[in-house]
């Protein structure tokens, strides 16, 4: 699986992953630190891997991996 533990947000469509570190004006997210937020931070959580953000977001992991050179996806992951 291409996505493993990083900070994850559901955004329209896309699924943003964020594996080290989230930068906002409004706040910092660091892996080193991802055990003291309190989740959600603007819709931002920590996850183990793709599939338990999937589980968690309610999505179909399929929709947010990569595709084949033959298929072309309306939801996409978006690596930060």
């Amino acid at each position: 699986m291409p996505y493993n533990s990083g900070f994850y947000k559901l955004e329209n469509k896309n699924l943003l992953y964020g594996p080290s570190y989230v930068l906002n004006k409004n706040y910092s997210l660091y892996v080193e630190n991802k055990d003291e937020y309190e989740y959600s931070t603007d819709g931002w959580y920590w996850f183990e891997d793709l599939e338990s953000a999937c589980n968690f977001l309610n999505l179909d992991i399929n929709d947010y991996l990569p595709p084949s050179e033959d298929e072309s996806k309306d939801y996409k992951l978006v690596w930060l």
